[in-house]
């Protein structure tokens, strides 16, 4: 549940001039020097900014065309982070993501902004394009004529693929893995919320998650899990934790023209243990709804996908989901920490995913109208919201079960089934799964 924390760590000049590696003992010496020397006028141009004002982009940014690209596909447009940017933080956001996109080695201008303003905009563009998977979480910043300048560097932050035929391989990758989704689902036709649910089942059946990655954090293994962290990870590899299953959801969704985001923040699990973890946001017909693939995933039982966070309003997220707060916990003193969220929607949902399908029940009685369910008569796992006005536990999911077969063996006896349904069954799976929902599977 560990999330790709979004740690824009900007080493600025009274620290070490951080356009190099940390471990080169006498390379942060001599940078520091070059530092005072810059910030007392005693310093010629340095070689950074020589080589900054000569970079030619002579490298093409990656362009993620596909069988899906069509009239909806919000790829390449501005962000969802963007947009709520202010005039000089844009002017960061697009000068990264022009040095991201070409792999620039060198320092580059972002014009005359301020730390914070940096540190906002780094965080914007990671947030609003997770194909740039290979931009790592941090880099280096430095002022020098009324302007700061940033770099990426390859390191353990920075590129985590600073090889440009490597990288257009990766990139070729994912657009073969979501290519390879649409082929297989046709979504012509579908309104938002059906292509959203397409896309949430597949991320879930077909992404398993990452426990070693995330128990690598903060040691040094780490960085061998690098890609589990991201949208690469998640669609090329089929491994992730929940920053991969929030950056593939929001990756697709903006495919099929959504506009959707990934929120942080911390989680309380079933356990009651509360964790740093990653979802999403996404606006249905001008309303925004939460999502948090990975915790629907289910590896156990018949039942591969739940819907619990599906499609849920602010107010139901809430009941065990924190969004960080904003950026105005951000000082010129304190900008290391990019955990914070420039925007957190805050809609209601009309319905859930379960009123949405009406598969919830007010009773225990009516837990009997599932006899006539033909999803579950014909053998696929069926949830089952319980809206009973308390808690469910074991002991309520098995009652709920018991009446069930006593209806369906009921109407059996009386031969009163509808015509080419399930006559009987040799074992019925059940399960809860959190939240009053459970799930029933019939087996011949």
């Amino acid at each position: 549940m560990n999330s790709r924390f979004r740690r824009s760590a900007a080493f600025i000049l009274a620290i070490c001039l951080a356009f190099c590696s940390c471990s080169a003992v006498t390379e942060t010496a001599d940078r520091l020097t070059e530092a005072i020397g810059l910030l007392t006028g005693k310093a010629d141009k340095p070689d950074w900014l020589v080589e900054a004002e000569q970079f030619d982009d002579y490298a093409v940014p990656i362009e993620f065309y596909g069988n899906y690209a069509g009239d909806n596909c919000l790829l390449g447009k501005s962000g969802v982070l963007y947009e709520r940017l202010t005039d000089e933080q844009k002017t960061a956001y697009d000068a990264m993501q022009t040095a991201a996109q070409t792999l620039n080695p060198t320092a580059f201008s972002v014009g005359k902004c301020t730390d914070t303003d940096v540190a906002i905009a780094f965080n914007a563009l990671l947030c609003d394009m997770p194909e740039l998977f290979w931009l790592g979480s941090s880099y280096g910043m430095v002022r020098y004529g009324g302007n700061t300048y940033v770099r990426f560097v390859d390191d353990s932050y920075g590129y985590t693929c600073a090889d440009s035929v490597e990288r257009a391989e990766m990139a070729q990758s994912l657009t073969a893995a979501v290519n390879e989704f649409f082929a297989q689902t046709d979504i012509s036709g579908r309104s938002d919320y059906e292509c959203l649910l397409e896309i949430y089942n597949w991320i879930c059946k077909n992404i398993v998650y990452d426990s070693a990655a995330a128990d690598s954090v903060g040691d040094d293994s780490q960085s061998e899990y690098v890609h589990s962290w991201s949208v690469y990870g998640a669609l090329c590899n089929g491994t992730a934790v929940c920053s991969g299953y929030s950056e593939a959801f929001q990756y697709m969704c903006r495919l099929v023209g959504v506009e959707c985001i990934s929120v942080l923040g911390d989680a309380v699990d079933i356990d009651g243990k509360s964790e740093a973890h990653q979802w999403n946001a996404a606006k249905i017909d001008g309303k925004w709804y939460y999502f948090d693939p990975t915790w629907d995933c289910c590896d156990s039982g018949a039942l591969k996908v739940s819907h619990i966070y599906f499609g849920m309003g602010y107010d139901q997220l809430l009941s065990d989901h924190t969004p960080y707060g904003g950026p105005d916990q951000l000082t010129e003193d304190n900008i290391s920490f990019g955990n914070f969220n420039l925007f957190v929607p805050t809609d209601r949902a009309d319905v859930d995913y379960f009123e949405q399908y009406g598969i919830v029940i007010k009773s225990a009685d009516e837990v009997s109208t599932f006899v006539n369910n033909e999803a579950l008569m014909s053998g696929q796992p069926v949830e089952i919201k319980a809206d009973l006005g308390k808690q469910l536990t074991d002991s309520d999911v098995k009652q709920l079960v018991d009446r069930f077969v006593g209806m369906f063996m009921s109407r059996n006896s009386k031969r009163t089934y509808p015509t080419g349904y399930r006559m009987n069954f040799s074992k019925i799976e059940y399960g809860y799964i959190g939240k009053n929902v459970f799930y029933m599977k019939l087996y011949n």
